[in-house]
């Protein structure tokens, strides 16, 4: 009951349907491989958001690390017969004090002061001294403190003074000084102006000096009943600023206060079967980060660090991020910013990137080529740009970032994507013939801007290669454009001599797709398409059929 028929037989050719790369992929909604809405396919993974704090340290100063020399104006006043009854002679005075506030443990946050606004504790203090029985003295208006003019003063006593010049404070009338309970004026010094003045404010890292002087000048008077028995009168005026504590609260500086990003691994999970293989290898003509940064604070800030990827644990791919020295590679997160995107990429060419700025990494590529399990961004280092600012003192600034990792699939030269699979379950049509070769010529018609290469192993039902037989392909698939197609002819032959083609059960099958100069730049996309035309089995040297 067996057949055996001669010859080269030939089955009908026959067509597959147009199938579209998106059918190929069968992508999960998980999938690190996502297409956008035009179909176009990218790498797509994000990182989780990190937030932060800056803030330039609070700068206190105590009584402790202030001192200020009081001014002892002494008085003469003559006793002059002719006046008697009326206001002696007025007498003027002038002196000139010192004061030195010295703080030497302020914070390095701090590395130049141009200016600053204060808050301070403080008063000036007027008071007689000297055993007379002079119970008041009348500080004429018109009295005078005249402050260094880097100063900016301040007073509430409003209705006796004012502020002239905004550093001279000047009594706008007679103001009586009791020598029981003296005589108080609201007097602060409320900001300091250090353009200029280098040898004043911040003079070296962490020290904070101010040595300078204060004028006193006017004229006061005494009643002629202050005089005892016809006696000259002479006494002091003692003028003294009591500052017990000073607070800077706002300032113009060179900062550089600490920012601690830190940000967490992004996991490569998910991808589909064509990138998994350990042969797989990406040059892509484009891969990006995209960073959404919010800094609230005034500074802006340069990102720098280190990207690695991991693949078993070990690193294999090192790429550093950010510059301090070359501008065009320098990530700067500006200053009051919100949602502001920066583009890291690999080509020069931003066309069609969204972005607020735009740095180009030239080997960005490098941390993907194989592609990791996982993707790290360390040894980061944020700092503030050293250059002036209007900043609060010891106020904190939310600084929050967030990065995708977004790679368009588009492939250069030297890409190598893998794809395994198996056609099986051949067994039931086969086991019963008797043959030692077989044909199968086919047409390939292809989008795909990848040119395919095929290698194909025979296996039986238990999956394993059948080593008597051999399988040999001759042809390749031609790269698409996208757009248009090419096609290729392929033929796949298998070989036995001893009939080891009745144990087939199917082919393992291995497609090699590699990027070609011609389709450098072309996106994969969801819609391009393959189709084997023409497919035609063909057996050569006859058939064997049991007929039992």
């Amino acid at each position: 009951m067996t057949v055996t028929v001669g010859g080269n037989l030939t089955l009908p050719a026959s067509n597959t349907d147009v199938i579209t790369l998106k059918k190929i992929f069968d992508l999960d909604d998980n999938s690190i491989i996502q297409a956008d809405e035009n179909g176009n396919y990218s790498l797509i993974k994000s990182g989780n958001p990190t937030h932060t704090t800056v803030q330039v340290s609070p700068v206190n100063i105590d009584g402790s690390d202030i001192q200020i020399e009081k001014a002892d104006c002494r008085l003469n006043f003559p006793y002059e017969p002719s006046v008697a009854g009326a206001m002696a002679t007025e007498q003027p005075f002038h002196e000139v004090t010192s004061f030195n506030i010295s703080k030497n443990d302020v914070t390095a946050d701090l590395v130049q002061l141009n200016n600053a606004y204060f808050t301070m504790d403080s008063q000036l203090l007027l008071s007689l001294t000297d055993d007379t029985n002079v119970e008041e003295l009348v500080i004429r208006k018109g009295f005078q403190m005249i402050f260094p003019e880097y100063m900016t003063l301040a007073t509430t006593d409003t209705d006796i003074c004012e502020i002239r010049n905004s550093h001279i404070l000047t009594f706008t009338t007679d103001v009586p000084v009791s020598r029981t309970s003296g005589k108080t004026v609201d007097l602060r010094i409320a900001y300091m102006d250090f353009s200029g003045h280098p040898d004043q404010g911040l003079v070296s890292p962490g020290n904070f000096s101010i040595s300078d002087q204060i004028t006193v000048d006017g004229e006061a008077t005494i009643s002629t009943a202050s005089f005892d028995g016809g006696n000259s009168v002479s006494l002091s005026l003692v003028s003294g600023i009591e500052i017990r504590n000073i607070s800077l609260t706002q300032v113009n500086a060179v900062v550089n206060p600490q920012v601690s990003l830190s940000i967490d691994p992004i996991t490569i999970d998910n991808l589909p079967d064509f990138l998994q293989d350990d042969e797989v290898r990406i040059h892509m003509t484009d891969p990006r980060i995209l960073f959404k940064v919010t800094n609230e604070s005034p500074a802006d800030i340069n990102f720098m660090g280190t990207m690695t990827g991991i693949k078993n644990g070990t690193a294999i791919s090192t790429v550093s991020l950010g510059s301090d020295t070359d501008n065009s590679g320098r990530i700067l997160i500006p200053a009051h910013a919100t949602d502001y995107v920066i583009c890291i990429h690999q080509s020069a060419d931003a066309t069609g990137i969204q972005a607020d700025s735009y740095v180009t990494v030239p080997n960005l590529n490098d941390i993907i080529e194989q592609i990791p399990d996982e993707i790290r961004i360390e040894d980061i280092t944020a700092t503030a740009i050293q250059q002036p600012v209007d900043i609060e003192i010891g106020k904190d600034f939310q600084v929050d970032s967030r990065y995708e990792f977004n790679a368009p699939l588009q492939f250069n030269e030297g890409s190598r994507i893998i794809y395994r699979d198996t056609m099986d379950g051949w067994a039931g049509d086969i086991e019963k013939l008797d043959m030692s070769q077989a044909e199968i010529t086919l047409e390939a018609l292809n989008k795909i801007p990848l040119d395919m290469k095929m290698t194909v192993e025979a296996i039986d039902k238990q999956g394993q290669p059948l080593t008597d037989v051999t399988a040999e392909v001759t042809g390749t698939i031609a790269a698409g454009n996208g757009n248009s197609e090419t096609s290729s002819a392929l033929t796949i032959r298998l070989k036995s001599e001893n009939g080891g083609l009745k144990k087939l059960d199917g082919l393992s099958y291995r497609v090699e797709a590699a990027a070609s100069s011609a389709a450098q730049g072309i996106t994969l996309n969801e819609n391009q398409t393959l189709q084997l035309t023409n497919i035609v089995l063909k057996v050569t040297d006859g058939i064997t059929i049991d007929m039992n």
